[in-house]
């Protein structure tokens, strides 16, 4: 079984970015209060359009052709899941073109980045049975991206709804049929988590 679900994560295709420092478009500008939160944006989009044409999806050519839907999939291709993240000093852009795949998310956090106490009451579960809490907390956020599309309830979801199994699965514990699974790995001094949700498992 987790050499199908290694083979369903090896069909995501996933580019990393140093944050842009050169020009920004004006019409990015004008969306954000700061530079900095301009630049965050335009770095997660250029790793986007990066990993859709690393897809095979050569209709993205451009910044202007990035629409993307509930954060999920893109308007101009339906079938092509995303998911965006970023820190101060890198982007983070994911997509895939696999059929089985219902929705990915990703998360993206500096190795020395610390969880303030106290913080912990309101993402960690009893269920939950990764001990490190910078690690839960990022595997929490992939999660989160790949559920927050697929969820219908009035109440607002949150990351202490969501339970990981140190097996590499999660689930939403408000809505139990809704399942994943998640990857945490490392590139030099980023902590990144990949999560999917299959079509076959709801």
């Amino acid at each position: 079984m987790q050499q199908e679900i290694d083979l369903y994560f090896s069909k995501i295709t996933t580019v990393f970015l140093n944050t842009y420092e050169g020009i920004i478009p004006k019409a990015v500008l004008e969306r954000y209060p700061s530079k900095k939160r301009a630049s965050h944006h335009y770095t997660s989009r250029l790793a986007l359009l990066e990993a859709l044409q690393n897809c095979g999806l050569n209709q993205f050519e451009n910044y202007s052709d990035l629409g993307i839907v509930n954060h999920h999939h893109m308007e101009e291709a339906k079938n092509a899941l995303v998911s965006l993240s970023h820190t101060n000093e890198f982007a983070m852009a994911a997509a895939t073109y696999c059929e089985e795949i219902k929705s990915i998310g990703v998360d993206l956090e500096n190795c020395s980045r610390e969880i303030k106490p106290g913080i912990e009451k309101f993402f960690i579960n009893e269920e939950d049975e990764i001990k490190s809490t910078l690690h839960l907390w990022c595997i929490k956020e992939a999660a989160f991206k790949a559920i927050s599309p697929l969820y219908k309830d009035d109440k607002q979801l949150v990351l202490k709804d969501i339970a990981v199994k140190s097996n590499g699965d999660f689930k939403l514990l408000l809505e139990p049929a809704i399942d994943g699974h998640w990857k945490l790995a490392s590139k030099e001094q980023m902590l990144f988590t990949h999560a999917l949700i299959l079509k076959n498992s709801q």
